[in-house]
């Protein structure tokens, strides 16, 4: 009989064994045990629990209260040490005037050394027994007053949520629900967002602890939740950009869940689906914010990660690859980013330098990578950057065969994402250096003056990717010889460029040797001289310059 016998070690053997005095305990109380004890001896057939349930029902609520409390003092660190389930199952049951004092007394007496913020009990039945009482006294406190008891319970739900025991699965999924049951309604499941069966979740749990189910918290992962693709759409952008411009306190959450996803031997290797497209969406949230110390912990996260080929990769760590590079690539302007790179116009400075020494770190380009080669090999096909005599450069594939696809080809943007990017970043690199060349082009066109052939060399010698520019302009060098028009050309196998004539001849020049580029009058003979030079190009299929140098007034 577990009250009675709860009785006599509580207030009975104490006093014999140790010759003191006799602790209070209500008349009424020790009044029913004595009878219900004398019964008990008799020997008469009762069903297990009626009398403590019977006796219970004879005392004031009162006195139901201060039983529940003085068992409560054996329950510490949600430790039970008493055999007492019984009693306490009956009392949960049954009224006992509750006050928010004595509720807040019965956690803390269950919590004792338990820590807020990161517990490491481990949930067994005598947890659940040890909250028997303080959660049936909770429940008896109108909703009002249970608002103050919010960080007991998300304790409390991070103990019975960190392990994955199978034995205890269903007490508790029971013990899961009721205190959900006590909290105010949050807008996502975290428990099937971040399962503890999964290598990223167990690593956020560990990392955040009872902050996962704070509000703040469950509104980052709501919305991260909804992104479920590697490019979300304009609207969630936006939708991220307000939550966190508005809740800065998020960012310290957004810092932390891209942390917990860091490989250093503790840290998560292979993680599910689901978890992957949370990552995708928390790496976009993080340059949405454009919160430095968020961009560094992505750049750390996604490192482990981002130079295996997608195959390599379990789906989570493969969508996370993904949809990093895609985000960073908008924030840093790369080509591509295309309505994304809109909503991230104007970046600051700090977090626009970190996005791209992320790139940089993270790209897979090949060992030994020449950054003024104009083709490099992308699994089985070769990526080539054409570059336009206007100064316009594009990133087209071909084939093993040498043929231009269409397109991007799937295995290359699926399979190899960060060798993708690392050509996205080359090619952002290759238009900027060309249209600080247009620059100099066009001030060359406007001064009309000549400079030194040494420095008209500097300017595109070891870029390749400024060739087509140059060599689609009529130049005009001052030989000791006389005056020269050509076009600039450099023979097979050679470093030396020269001058090349209407009548294919050659002609060197020096270091010190004026060169200009050539400016036709509208009329006259250099109208003829510039028709010429229109046909002789033609027949090299050069249509476009960079300078409308043999643009005349008729347009012929």
């Amino acid at each position: 009989m577990g009250l009675i016998s709860w009785y006599r070690r509580r207030f009975v053997f104490p006093r014999r064994a140790q010759g003191t005095a006799k602790p209070t305990v209500p008349r009424a109380l020790g009044r029913a045990l004595r009878e219900a004890d004398a019964a008990d001896q008799s020997g008469a057939a009762v069903a297990p629990g009626r009398h403590t349930t019977e006796l219970l029902t004879t005392l004031s609520e009162e006195t139901r209260r201060q039983i529940a409390l003085s068992l409560q003092h054996q329950r510490t660190g949600l430790r039970c040490a008493d055999l007492e389930r019984e009693t306490s199952v009956a009392l949960a049951e049954l009224p006992c005037g509750w006050r928010a004092e004595d509720v807040r007394q019965l956690f803390h007496l269950a919590l004792e050394g338990v820590d807020p913020q990161h517990p490491t009990q481990r949930w067994d039945t005598e947890a659940e027994t040890c909250l028997l009482l303080p959660l049936a006294a909770l429940r008896a406190l109108t909703a009002s007053e249970r608002l103050g008891f919010q960080p007991q319970l998300r304790t409390l739900l991070t103990v019975v949520n960190a392990t994955d025991d199978p034995g205890t699965a269903q007490d508790r999924a029971r013990t899961t629900d009721e205190l959900r049951s006590l909290l105010p309604p949050l807008p996502a499941d975290v428990d099937a967002l971040l399962p503890f069966t999964d290598p990223y979740g167990a690593a956020v749990r560990l990392r955040l602890g009872s902050t996962v189910y704070q509000p703040h918290t469950h509104r980052l992962l709501e919305l991260c939740a909804r992104a479920t693709e590697v490019r979300p759409s304009y609207e969630w952008l936006g939708q991220a950009g307000e939550l966190l411009g508005y809740h800065t306190d998020l960012r310290a959450t957004l810092r932390e869940l891209l942390a917990a996803a860091v490989v250093d031997g503790a840290g998560p290797a292979g993680f599910g689906i689901s978890c992957g497209q949370l990552l995708g969406a928390l790496a976009w949230a993080a340059c949405v914010s454009q919160d430095a110390k968020a961009i560094t912990q992505l750049r750390l996260a996604a490192s482990g990660y981002a130079r295996s080929a997608l195959d390599e990769l379990d789906a989570g760590p493969a969508h996370f690859v993904r949809a990093t590079l895609a985000a960073l690539a908008a924030l840093t302007g790369e080509p591509g980013a295309g309505q994304h790179r809109r909503l991230l116009a104007d970046p600051k400075p700090a977090p626009l330098r970190l996005a791209r020494q992320a790139l940089t770190e993270l790209r897979d380009l090949p060992a030994g990578f020449d950054p003024h080669a104009l083709k490099i090999p992308a699994g089985p096909y070769t990526a080539v950057f054409e570059t336009a005599p206007t100064g316009r450069v594009e990133l087209v594939f071909r084939n093993e065969h040498g043929k231009t696809l269409a397109g991007v080809p799937t295995r290359v943007r699926e399979r190899h994402p960060a060798r993708y990017a690392a050509l996205r970043s080359q090619l952002a690199v290759l238009r900027r250096v060309s249209d600080r060349y247009l620059g100099t082009l066009n001030e060359y066109w406007a001064a009309g003056q000549p400079v030194p052939a040494s420095r008209w060399l500097a300017g595109f010698q070891d870029q390749p990717a400024l060739v087509p520019m140059v060599t689609a302009l009529v130049w005009q060098a001052e030989l000791p010889s006389g005056t020269v028009l050509g076009t600039a050309f450099q023979p097979r196998n050679s470093s030396t460029w020269l001058l090349r004539d209407l009548e294919q001849g050659l002609h060197e020049i020096a270091d010190d040797t004026p060169i200009s580029l050539w400016h036709p009058a509208a009329g006259g003979a250099d109208r003829k001289l510039a028709a010429a030079w229109r046909t002789a190009l033609a027949r090299r299929r050069l249509r476009e310059q960079a300078v409308p140098q043999l643009a005349i007034e008729d347009g012929t």
